[in-house]
């Protein structure tokens, strides 16, 4: 076998090629051939890291050889490459080899022949360059065609006559929609312009349009045509049953990809009027709307080319909120829930995605997860998050159902909010979540007062109705009739109330029997007592009649009574049962006078002072309520915190110290007095300081520790309170707090303190010396203090304390001394019988007779005075 290259050498020598042309293979000519060889093939991909040449190097250098080979067999006779391609002309034989010569400039006005090389060295498929299109002015001659079109099969032949060029497909596309718009106007009977219309034959006016619109080739999605055909229908009209066909329309157009997203924006938003201008009666455009949106977002899902996740949010928002305002329409069921809402739920949770184990427990996993970030969030009412989630998304998703349908979901969605297992308490974010939900479904349209069964959405069994509290469903109780709520209530909880009394004497209790007792009492009561105190008191009056504890039962009593209808007619209550002679858990009272006392403070004084066995500290809230409004003196406050109560004493037999004597609960109970005393804003500084010294002096007294919630009451209401004011602080006050501050809370927050209250007084200072300048008193009398120009009432909240300026004359002392320096420098001469009082201790300059026995000046502060 011979050789691979003398191989190639004589077959090269020995082939003719009768329609060869000869052509100079140079260098540059193999270079530019073999770079563009590398570019299209594998052999371009190089090896890193390594010097010794792999697999494709070894086959890169191999198709080299081969090409320089077949490039050195024949110097003088090579194969025509543009031959591959065909050539125009007949090509003639030349064995004679000439050397390559620059190209010379002809003189005729004919244009050079392109050669073949550069066709073959480029990139484009074929040798033929692109048609020109054999119409001068395509787009005239399209319009002047386009006149005698009647439907879409001439249409395509019209394209394919003229030779759509690209850049001309939108506008031929516009104009053809234009057209068939304009022979849908004729035959309305309106003329339209400069236009030959022929009637057509073989299709309707509006098969036509959407056999149009319904061809992917001629309408292209920039033309925008269905946009065109609503805005068009919006003014014109047409029949209902053509408003169908467009919808499908639109839906076929979103699940082929042929509709831009510019142009459904505009689509969605037409949406409204175009179904408003179809539609006969106003009943009939809720549910086209409703359609409408279901079949855009059908196409939407459906789309092959484009996923649904790719879609821009900003569309599916405006079909949520469309969505979001209109009502269901009313259609057959299949399946377990009906498509509309299976829609609503698709299109939320677009927007509002949930976890992936929600799809397996249906609708109700993905209510519960709304509402437990509504919850989470504290979102109640009309408001929304920041991405538009409200409690009237859920309630359009539960009003989409049928009422059965509805209470079962309800049901489930309360099972999945409860956390699992026996005696787990709900936190205060899971209460206040139970409470918005049941808000919410007791606002849905299928809650109906009159039937029982609506109340087993609370509670469907027993194992549900023990994981919460019936006071967190009050809003959907209140629906519902006194005798309703009560027999469900003694139903699923007063059994648990009951056995929680009864502890380990439990027996079996038989609802049946006690629901039956009810209802006899029911019978007996009379008519005209208020349903609202009647209903609870028979209950407890038939768990009393049947030897049952019901302290439990009477204190949940209570809380119900109090959420549902306030604290009045829980005083009535306990008034009845009273008179009943029924002993009362004292708790429940204090519950009746905590709840009281944030109306009405002074009836909830009253109601606490009428009853002798409740204390104070079952109702710590009546104390701060008294403060708070300012309805107690302090005297009788303190006499209360005094009354005997067995919380406000610690036992002997479990005092550590012979002072530990005041429990725990009642120092911090004074301490939050302390706290109260401080805060109260309508009361002057000095008023507001000495109640809050007062406390500490309780405290002193009895040596109990001091938390730092009394300091920082000294500290507002005898520092911060008064600087606020524009009031002078006085050292002697504030070394006394700081004293204090330093005690309790550290060193360092006394010394942060003292900085500030040091940079403080003399912004107080400043002000008051410019308002001082200001009033012109300077000139008159020289500088002030902060007391001055308070007393000059120089300040919004002063009136002027004194009539006549100081004056430069030595006057009476008495006159003055109230005015500068403490009372309590009076001194008495003379028996204590016949004694006067006397101003000594001044200088003559400060109005004094300077004969006092001990040289004192008023100015200066002296340590063993400081406390």
């Amino acid at each position: 076998m011979p050789p691979r290259i003398p191989a190639c050498r004589s077959a090269v020598h020995h082939t003719v090629l009768r329609h060869a042309q000869p052509i100079w293979i140079t260098d540059d000519v193999l270079a530019d051939a073999f770079h563009r060889f590398l570019n299209v093939s594998d052999a371009n991909r190089k090896r890193y890291g390594s010097n010794v040449p792999g697999p494709l190097e070894a086959r890169r250098r191999a198709s080299r050889r081969r090409m320089m080979g077949l490039a050195t067999a024949a110097p003088g006779i090579g194969p025509d490459i543009g031959a591959l391609f065909g050539a125009d002309q007949p090509l003639h034989q030349s064995w004679s080899w000439e050397p390559p010569m620059k190209p010379e400039q002809s003189l005729s006005r004919e244009k050079p022949r392109p050669s073949a090389l550069p066709k073959w060295l480029s990139n484009h498929n074929g040798s033929a360059g692109r048609k020109q299109s054999r119409f001068s002015d395509p787009i005239g001659e399209y319009s002047h065609r386009l006149a005698g079109v009647r439907d879409t099969t001439e249409l395509e032949s019209l394209w394919s006559y003229i030779g759509v060029e690209p850049q001309h497909t939108v506008l031929f596309s516009q104009m053809a929609m234009t057209h068939f718009l304009a022979i849908h106007k004729e035959s309305h009977g309106i003329k339209t312009p400069n236009a030959r219309i022929v009637r057509p034959q073989t299709q309707s006016r509006y098969g036509m349009i959407f056999a149009f619109l319904q061809n992917p080739k001629l309408n292209v999605p920039e033309a925008r045509n269905i946009k065109t055909l609503i805005d068009f229908k919006i003014s014109d009209g047409m029949p209902l049953q053509r408003l169908g066909q467009l919808i499908s329309t639109i839906q076929n157009s979103l699940r082929l990809g042929t509709m831009l997203p510019s142009e459904l924006h505009d689509i969605v938003d037409s949406i409204p009027q175009l179904c408003a201008t179809v539609c006969p009666h106003p009943s009939m455009v809720n549910d086209w709307q409703f359609g409408a949106y279901r079949a855009i977002w059908l196409g939407m899902n459906s789309c092959r080319r484009l996923p649904v996740d790719h879609f821009d949010t900003s569309i599916v928002r405006k079909i949520v909120e469309a969505v979001l305002v209109l009502d269901t329409p009313p259609i057959p069921r299949c399946g377990p829930h009906p498509v509309h809402t299976l829609f609503r739920v698709a299109i939320y949770r677009h927007l509002w995605p949930t976890n992936n184990d929600a799809r397996s427990h249906g609708i109700a996993a993905h209510l519960a997860i709304w509402v437990q970030r509504l919850g989470k969030l504290g979102i109640s009412g009309s408001t929304c998050t920041s991405d538009g989630l409200g409690w009237h998304v859920i309630k359009s998703v539960l009003e989409s159902m049928s009422s059965r349908r509805a209470r079962e979901v309800m049901q489930e969605t309360l099972t999945l909010l409860l956390p699992l297992g026996k005696g787990v308490a709900l936190d205060e974010g899971m209460q206040n979540t139970l409470r918005l939900w049941f808000s919410c479904i007791s606002q849905t349209c299928h809650v109906c007062p009159y039937a029982d069964r609506h109340l087993a959405v609370v509670a469907p069994n027993h194992e549900i109705a023990r994981r919460f509290d019936p006071v967190l469903a009050i809003a959907y109780f209140e629906l519902f009739s006194m005798d309703q709520i009560c027999q469900f209530w003694m139903h699923f909880w007063v059994p648990q109330y009951v056995g929680q009394d009864m502890g380990a004497k439990k027996r079996k209790l038989r609802a049946d029997k006690l629901q039956s007792a009810y209802k006899k009492r029911i019978e007996q009561s009379d008519a005209t007592e208020d349903p609202r105190v009647t209903s609870f008191f028979n209950v407890i009056m038939v768990l009393k009649d049947q030897n049952l504890p019901y302290q439990t039962t009477l204190s949940k009593a209570v809380e119900l009574i109090l959420a549902m209808h306030g604290p009045d007619v829980a005083h009535e209550l306990y008034t009845r049962l009273v008179l009943a002679r029924v002993p009362i858990d004292r708790r429940a009272a204090a519950a009746v006078i905590e709840a009281m006392s944030d109306e009405n403070p002074r009836k909830a004084l009253k109601f606490f002072r009428a009853i002798g066995d409740v204390w104070l500290s079952l109702c710590p809230r009546l104390v701060l309520a008294l403060i708070e409004h300012g309805s107690l003196p302090r005297d009788e406050l303190f006499a209360l915190l005094d009354h005997n109560d067995p919380l406000a004493r610690v036992p002997p037999e479990h005092r550590r110290t012979l002072t530990d004597s005041t429990s725990a609960l009642r120092l911090e109970l004074v301490h939050l007095v302390a706290h109260a005393y401080a805060g109260q804003t309508a009361y002057p500084t000095r008023h507001r300081f000495r109640n809050v010294h007062y406390c500490y002096l309780w405290l002193r007294d009895r040596r109990a520790p001091l938390l730092p919630l009394l300091s920082k009451a000294l500290v507002r209401a005898g520092v911060t309170a008064p600087l606020e004011n524009n009031e002078w602080v006085s050292t002697v006050r504030l070394r006394w707090v700081l004293r204090l501050v330093r005690e309790i809370e550290g060193a360092d927050v006394a010394a942060s303190l003292d900085r500030l209250v040091w940079h403080w007084r003399g912004e107080v200072i400043r002000e008051a010396r410019r308002r001082w300048d200001s009033a012109g008193l300077f000139a008159r009398f020289g500088p002030s203090t902060v007391g001055m120009a308070r007393r000059a009432g120089l300040f919004a909240d002063d009136f002027p304390s004194w009539r006549r300026c100081y004056r430069k004359v030595v006057v009476n002392a008495g006159f003055l001394a109230p005015k500068c320096v403490r009372r309590p420098r009076f001194k008495m001469r003379g028996s204590r019988r016949e004694g006067r009082r006397l101003w000594g201790g001044l200088d003559r300059r400060l109005g004094g007779k300077g004969d006092s026995e001990w040289k004192y000046s008023p100015w200066k502060w002296r340590q063993e005075e400081a406390y």
